[in-house]
């Protein structure tokens, strides 16, 4: 590629500009550095490294010493990223940018194409996120159809506002480098930074959430947004910039379906293949595809559900279990969404099915906005029949959202579990600070429930009073990111009363905020409060009760 050696753009980050001879330069650099550190072909090399040049030149390292780079989500947790380091078994992992000595290494002229070059992690809007692994033909492919429909070349600049560990983040890197563009890379989302860059770029990739937050600029260059991630509402679709809905996976190294500005539906690109399967999955394959994700027959079994209509559109509709069964009846969670999201209150909604003994399935939603519940029931009742009509509206101050943008649904779906024993944390600000063994005490006392989420943090503050509480959830809830699992102290709201912050009912937010609580059990909801019906003296007799409760014998007295 001859501008790899030229004054071209191919970075921009919030440190400026990087030529591709600059960015040529930083990978051959980072390759030996690598090389220095004991790095050989068909090593993986883990990254938090945020989203900017150093980045850029450790994923451009990669195909000159025949490595594979896995990006890791830097919004986990210690224990969620040390499952992934753990899973994928890396020779390195790069918190920082690479420095010290370089190896006298040959290094590759041409990358090999079927070699694996990058191994990225699922968004896992469903469960846990799973490793793809993808070659460098993969990511090839994956550009090659992209331009068919979007056209690249130098004099291009791509706004990247997703996160380089997704797929669709990584996506832009690996096309501006191959067409010779230039990629604007933030760091991540922020509304304001993000409208004014689109009046001086070419092309943007966004997810319906970040649009709904955006200034609409007028942007005379722009010509294409590709739109994707989840569901898009409507009234989205009316915006007046050229929006382009695309629909793609991690498997598929991006996008395999894009709509023309206009357009809610789109053709597959060029190279490849869909079609749906007799149960309504979609099913896909080209060269893009990563092999590990064939299926036997030869098709990327997509879980998704969708239809080609006449003129070959793919009109994709939801996830294959995101179709709930209530009563006998099919319920389609985004058919629900799209009327949620239709009242003009309700700013962002997911919907799924709880388990229930009369019906199977119960449809539930969830609502972010200013919407009151009991109206958007009505709303619904007006446009839905009367098995598709949630049985209960939970507000939320955010929907939770997996860093692809979708909805994730595996959280809600805990949100709604009931929670026998309850929630155990810490109690005081010397143990916390310790910390040596709250996760395992925490895998005991509630196997159930997914504890590798949780960082307990070290906080001593007593809240006394409702309206204490709330002050508190006030001031710190917008300050976490992570909807984790967590508690407040309440010590004067009557006999062991703790009011979750948690992924629960109780509050009716998913806002992440990590405190120190007590040894408890809990198996009441009162008043929007999560009512402990025994507060322990130790951490021995929480542990003996958990234990009892898991053979399913009560506690005495």
């Amino acid at each position: 590629m001859d501008h790899w050696h030229s004054t071209d753009i191919a970075i921009e980050d919030s440190r400026g500009p990087v030529t591709y001879a600059e960015l040529r330069a930083g990978a051959e650099r980072a390759a030996r550095r690598l090389a220095a550190r004991g790095v050989v072909a068909g090593d993986r090399v883990a990254t938090t490294l945020p989203a900017a040049r150093d980045f850029a030149e450790l994923l451009h390292a990669m195909p000159l010493l025949g490595t594979v780079l896995v990006p890791l989500n830097t919004r986990l947790t210690g224990a969620e990223r040390d499952a992934q380091v753990e899973l994928a078994r890396p020779a390195l992992v790069v918190d920082a940018p690479l420095e010290g000595p370089q190896a006298e290494v040959e290094l590759l002229a041409e990358p090999d194409p079927e070699a694996p070059v990058t191994l990225l992690y699922t968004s896992g809007s469903t469960g846990a996120p799973k490793p793809v692994e993808h070659t460098w033909a993969n990511h090839v492919a994956s550009a090659a159809a992209s331009a068919g429909r979007i056209p690249l070349g130098p004099g291009d600049r791509w706004l990247c506002v997703l996160p380089l560990f997704h797929v669709g983040g990584l996506a832009v890197l690996i096309r501006c480098a191959l067409a010779g563009a230039t990629a604007v890379v933030h760091e991540g989302f922020e509304p304001d930074a993000a409208s004014a860059a689109l009046r001086d770029v070419t092309v943007a990739s966004l997810v319906p959430t970040m649009l709904r937050r955006m200034e609409v600029p007028h942007a005379p260059r722009l010509r294409a947004v590709l739109l994707g991630g989840g569901p898009i509402p409507r009234d989205l679709l009316d915006s007046p910039l050229p929006l382009m809905p695309t629909y793609g996976m991690t498997e598929t190294a991006s996008q395999v379906v894009t709509a023309e500005p206009g357009e809610s539906a789109g053709r597959p690109l060029s190279g490849v293949e869909v079609r749906i399967a007799g149960d309504g999955e979609i099913l896909v394959r080209g060269p893009m595809v990563a092999r590990g994700a064939l299926a036997g027959d030869g098709w990327l079994h997509t879980g998704d559900r969708g239809r080609l209509d006449a003129g070959g559109r793919l009109h994709v509709e939801g996830r294959l279990k995101d179709v709930i069964v209530t009563g006998g009846e099919n319920v389609s969670a985004v058919e629900v969404e799209e009327v949620l999201l239709s009242h003009p209150a309700v700013e962002d909604a997911a919907v799924i099915g709880r388990p229930d003994p009369d019906w199977g399935e119960a449809v539930v939603a969830f609502v972010a906005g200013a919407a009151d519940p009991a109206e958007v029931g009505r709303f619904c009742r007006e446009r839905l029949a009367p098995f598709k009509v949630p049985k209960s509206i939970t507000p939320l101050a955010a929907i939770p959202r997996t860093a692809a943008g979708k909805a994730d649904r595996a959280l809600l779906a805990r949100m709604m579990a009931p929670v026998d024993l309850g929630l155990a944390v810490i109690a005081r600000y010397n143990e916390a600070a310790g910390g040596g063994d709250v996760e395992p005490f925490l895998d005991a006392v509630h196997p159930s429930l997914e504890w590798r989420t949780l960082t307990v943090a070290a906080e001593g503050r007593w809240l006394r009073g409702h309206a204490e509480v709330e002050r508190y959830f006030g001031e710190l809830r917008d300050s976490f990111s992570s909807a984790s699992v967590a508690a407040v102290e309440a010590r004067d709201l009557g006999e062991g009363i703790v009011l979750m912050a948690g992924p629960w009912r109780a509050t009716g937010r998913a806002s992440g905020i990590e405190v120190v609580s007590q040894w408890a059990s809990a198996n009441e909801f009162r008043d929007g409060l999560l009512v402990w019906s025994r507060v322990y003296e130790s951490r021995d007799e929480a542990l003996a009760a958990a234990e009892r409760r898991r053979r399913g014998k009560p506690d005495p007295g």
